[in-house]
């Protein structure tokens, strides 16, 4: 039951450099695989003043994250007329499916 699946993101600030506008990280239970593991899609928005970056999320101090079986990166939006000057920005959003074992908490970085 998806009340049952707990998981705990720690969102931890990954760039501090000046092309990196914001960005979320956002997750949705999915259902139980036969094997009793769980889907579970993250998704991971972020703005930068290019469409060429990303951030990398990786399993932090233990091994319960599961591993990834699916992945897709697109962009979502993006300025197109601003001069370089006037700071270009570009929106992309990362849809990770993992496949994720227990329902105990782990954090990712």
């Amino acid at each position: 039951m998806a009340a049952a699946l707990l998981l705990l993101l720690q969102l931890v600030s990954l760039a501090s450099a000046s092309h990196h506008y914001g960005g979320t990280m956002s997750f949705s239970y999915k259902g139980r695989n036969p094997d009793g593991s769980f889907r579970v899609d993250f998704r991971n928005r972020v703005t930068y003043d290019g469409c060429q970056y990303s951030h990398s999320w990786s399993c932090y101090n233990n091994n319960n994250c599961g591993y990834v079986t699916n992945q897709q990166r697109g962009t979502i939006d993006r300025s197109t007329n601003a001069p370089q000057s006037n700071r270009q920005w570009c929106e992309t959003e990362t849809v990770q499916q993992r496949k994720v074992p227990t329902d105990k908490p782990f954090q990712m970085r």
